[in-house]
């Protein structure tokens, strides 16, 4: 093995190992074990960027060795927030960012007979109307919906992911407020230059096709988790990774135009937001939207960020609460737009629209 991948293997390995190995201490599954909030200090000069104003950030610890790894967030009607990790465990937390914020294991409806496979939730969706929740899973890409109760009702893998790496698959997903349900996969293929992706025009448990577009992501970066503000924007949260020892990871938000969303295309985004710089640093894998933050109808949204251990000792679980101010009401530095670094990689034909993928059941 040359040198340099025997570094990555170490990095791989001391950054981003399994929870049974690297943990610094062994505590035992405790569904009932408190969940304490510990703030994080943060410079008073280094909380805004741009049209983002980081409000908060706390770190999670609990004796029970089921908190972490979570990759998946979503915001409900109540206001808590629901957070899910690669090994099956659902975290509600309860009041977030006030002093009675509290937080409480859940699990999904017979998810304790389910392998890894089954159990990988890497996104989630929510419909705030009916409560329903639908939850993405990498290793079989599937989809299934749950009821508010999280009692599962349907699960389906939809042929227009079916051939998704099972590493590598529905990373980020998400319902819009137009009905529609979109699914990024989180690695871009070899040979081609976009992330794959797949639009369906309402539920896919419930029987509807998907059909695919591509997802321009900013160089060096993945898609990790997306969500809807309530002023209609979509936002993705991207990654990416500098290896060290341990490993660092550089965390940005990519604003998106849900009009510009169509099968056969090239979504693009039209700004790249800097993460304010007194952002602890860790691998942020799920984002979620509540607002206004002021209460009032076009008010600021608040986007809550947590972040996936890797059940490491050298990583921790924290949630992060910042406030957006929207393109409409504030245009300063930390907003890069980013329509013209991607239109070198297709040509201007293909660019407008790529070939119609084939139409296939479900």
């Amino acid at each position: 093995m040359r040198p340099l991948r025997a570094f990555l293997a170490v990095a791989v390995a001391l950054g981003l190992a399994p929870g049974t190995v690297w943990r610094s201490d062994v505590r035992p599954i405790d569904p009932g074990a408190a969940i304490v909030f510990t703030p994080a200090d943060i410079a008073p000069d280094a909380r805004r960027q741009g049209p983002l104003l980081l409000t908060g950030a706390w770190a999670l610890s609990s004796m029970s060795r089921g908190l972490g790894g979570y990759s998946a967030l979503i915001a409900r009607s109540d206001g808590s927030l629901l957070a899910a990790s690669d090994a099956g465990g659902l975290l509600a937390i309860e009041r977030p960012g006030t002093r009675a914020m509290e937080a409480r294991f859940l699990a999904i409806t017979g998810s304790a007979e389910r392998d890894k496979r089954d159990a990988d939730a890497e996104a989630m969706a929510h419909d705030p109307a009916s409560g329903r929740i639908w939850a993405a899973y990498e290793g079989s890409n599937a989809i299934e919906a749950l009821t508010p109760d999280l009692a599962p009702i349907s699960r389906v893998e939809p042929a227009a992911m079916a051939d998704w790496r099972s590493n590598s698959g529905p990373e980020s997903f998400a319902r819009l407020a137009d009905g529609r349900f979109v699914a990024i996969a989180e690695v871009v293929r070899a040979g081609e230059t976009f992330n794959r992706g797949v639009v369906f025009p309402d539920d896919p448990t419930a029987g509807a096709k998907g059909e695919e577009f591509r997802f321009a992501a900013p160089e060096g970066f993945r898609p990790v988790d997306m969500t809807q503000v309530p002023s209609g924007e979509v936002m993705v949260l991207l990654r990416r990774i500098e290896w060290g020892l341990p490993p660092r990871f550089v965390n940005a938000i990519v604003r998106l135009d849900p009009a510009g969303l169509e099968p056969g295309t090239v979504w693009r985004p039209e700004e790249m937001l800097s993460l304010p710089r007194g952002m602890p640093n860790d691998n942020f894998e799920g984002i979620a939207a509540t607002g206004p933050a002021d209460g009032k109808a076009g008010g600021e949204s608040i986007l809550w960020l947590i972040s996936d251990d890797n059940f490491s000792a050298f990583q921790r679980s924290l949630l992060v609460r910042i406030v957006y101010s929207g393109p409409a009401q504030t245009r300063v530095k930390g907003a890069r737009k980013l329509r013209a670094p991607f239109t070198q990689s297709l040509s201007q034909k293909s660019e407008r629209r790529l070939r119609r993928p084939r139409r296939s059941p479900s």
